[in-house]
């Protein structure tokens, strides 16, 4: 989606004023410490975001009681353990799922670090 496309999606939602979307390199984002509210981040964090450093530098964006939001892919077995990426997966989005640790992975990744608590709805 375009950011012109994506402008217009926030005002009809009535949010335009609060919402900004942002295109930025994810490990030198130029904002001060606590400027926000809530960090969302979707079908991206997986590229980016699995490096131990990561969720700490990120987290350091948000004011004292923000929200972190990320939606993003995981596959239920390593690939590197299947041997191979799974055919029906491969033909939908190719090498992509490379990229795809699994939520054990996920769930050690945010537990380790000590600095969010995960909430189910």
């Amino acid at each position: 989606m375009q950011a012109e496309e994506a402008a217009a999606v926030r005002a009809a939602a009535g949010v335009g004023g609060q919402v900004t979307a942002v295109r930025a390199e994810a490990h030198q984002l130029p904002f001060e410490e606590e400027s926000f509210d809530a960090i969302v981040g979707i079908d991206a964090f997986e590229y980016f975001g699995t490096a131990d450093g990561c969720l700490p530098q990120l987290l350091r964006f948000l004011r004292p009681g923000g929200q972190l939001g990320i939606a993003t892919p995981a596959s239920s077995r390593e690939v590197r353990g299947m041997g191979a990426i799974p055919e029906h997966v491969e033909a939908v989005v190719g090498r992509e799922a490379l990229a795809w640790p699994t939520p054990e992975w996920w769930r050690f990744h945010r537990e380790i670090t000590g600095l969010v608590t995960a909430r189910k709805k």
